[in-house]
């Protein structure tokens, strides 16, 4: 992609070298005219990439980065581009030239920054189902402990009810007993006897 063929509307730019650290490696890759690639696969902790562009005095370079809030603008830079702290997500680079009244085509370049471990869907699931087991725990417990108190509570209301028993049986006894030895006193033995 070299900038020596030209037409009337357009011409091709240069890319000298991307250096980036790659996601799945983690370690620093240089990415030469002759091996580029479309699309850069980043970490959230190392996502930053850099452009060596052809220098020329007479190119004006711009270039603009898609799916970042504040980036969707054409910017103008150096033969040099430095992109640091993009977010999580998909991004795209899109840079540009301007020679002589003519832009370039332009070169594109896809960027993906993986989410955080805390962010991906399997850690969320995993706190779903944590939160919806404590939950579920937090039921079962809380009916545990109210069958708990409703058999307290049976217990101390039979032992109530034998308690009032056990106080009834020798009361009604001793009215049996009064009631006989009235009716004896009063209406003699005959009487007793009947």
């Amino acid at each position: 992609m070299k900038g020596g063929a030209q037409n009337n509307e357009s011409f091709d730019i240069s890319i000298n070298q991307i250096e980036y650290i790659d996601a799945e490696t983690e370690q620093l890759t240089y990415l030469d005219s002759q091996s580029l690639v479309k699309e850069l696969r980043l970490s959230r902790s190392y996502n930053h990439v850099y452009v060596e562009l052809e220098n020329s005095s007479d190119i004006k370079y711009s270039y603009k980065v898609t799916g970042e809030a504040g980036f969707g603008d054409w910017k103008k830079s150096t033969n040099e581009i430095h992109l640091v702290g993009l977010s999580r997500g998909k991004h795209q680079l899109c840079i540009r030239g301007k020679r002589n009244g003519l832009t370039s085509n332009l070169q594109q370049f896809n960027i993906f920054i993986s989410s955080p471990f805390y962010l991906k869907w399997w850690f969320l699931s995993l706190i779903i189902i944590i939160i919806v087991f404590v939950f579920y725990m937090f039921l079962v417990l809380e009916a545990k402990l109210l069958k708990e108190r409703k058999d307290r509570n049976l217990q101390v209301s039979n032992l109530e009810a034998k308690a009032y028993r056990a106080q009834m049986n020798p009361h009604f006894i001793f009215n049996a007993l009064n009631g006989m030895q009235t009716a004896m006193i009063l209406g003699g033995e005959k009487e007793f006897n009947k």
